[in-house]
């Protein structure tokens, strides 16, 4: 007589496989890491912003910088003019003067713009140190992660080899045929290939037994293989 009940041992040891093989992929280490990749992008592109506002302020600075010195090779070509070897009118004294004050108008005008960018460029490099830092914190957590799926997924693969052993010991003294029939019930059934009929309900699928196949099935000799309408696991009684 087939032993169904080692049957729904087979089952256990399957459903058991089924639930490592989920938990494997999916640890809380995964969706940690998830999330810490994430965050790693996102500051990532915090960082590249302040640093592309960085260069374009350095790139203004530059141009300032190049401004003032152009304009204090003009404030020394006038004073040379001015207080050169040549005679000069006072008319061109006077012009002279005018334009060196016009050229230090401009030259504090520039210099004011250079200290607005010195200022900008504080918060900038701010977020560039910060997102540096945190960067290297959120890798060195990913390292710690990794190590930890790793040690996680060796313990499961530990469980499934030891419960894979007793499953298929179990399965070596079920005869043949019908552990080959729980085998395709169980792929076409969500993994469930076998389930306790208890109190006129299928526990596969949970589904109450029509009355008249129950009466039908209480008829029937132990050794009679029955499987449940709606689900198509085997039913052990």
């Amino acid at each position: 007589m087939p032993d169904f009940d080692a049957l729904l041992t087979l089952q256990g040891h399957d459903t058991v496989l089924a639930q490592l093989h989920h938990r494997r992929g999916h640890l809380p280490q995964h969706t940690e890491s998830d999330e810490v990749r994430a965050k790693a992008e996102s500051v990532k592109q915090q960082s590249a912003a302040a640093r592309a506002a960085h260069q374009e302020l350095a790139a203004k600075m530059a141009d300032i910088e190049h401004h003032v010195h152009e304009l204090d090779a003009k404030i020394e070509s006038l004073n040379g003019q001015m207080f050169g070897d040549s005679a000069r009118s006072p008319r061109e004294l006077q012009a002279i003067e005018a334009d060196i004050e016009s050229v230090r108008r401009h030259r504090s005008t520039l210099e004011d713009q250079e200290l607005e960018l010195i200022e900008a460029f504080e918060p900038h490099d701010h977020t560039v140190k910060a997102a540096d830092q945190e960067i290297e914190s959120l890798g060195l957590r990913l390292v710690e992660l990794a190590t930890e799926i790793a040690a996680a997924q060796a313990q499961i693969d530990l469980d499934a080899a030891d419960r894979l052993a007793q499953r298929s010991a179990l399965a070596a003294t079920i005869d043949a045929p019908t552990v080959e029939l729980y085998e395709k019930i169980r792929t076409n059934n969500r993994g469930t290939g076998a389930a306790r009929l208890e109190h006129g309900t299928c526990m596969s699928c949970r589904l109450k037994i029509a009355a008249v196949e129950l009466d039908r099935i209480r008829h029937l000799p132990l050794d009679a293989l029955v499987r449940c309408d709606e689900c198509g696991a085997i039913l052990v009684r």
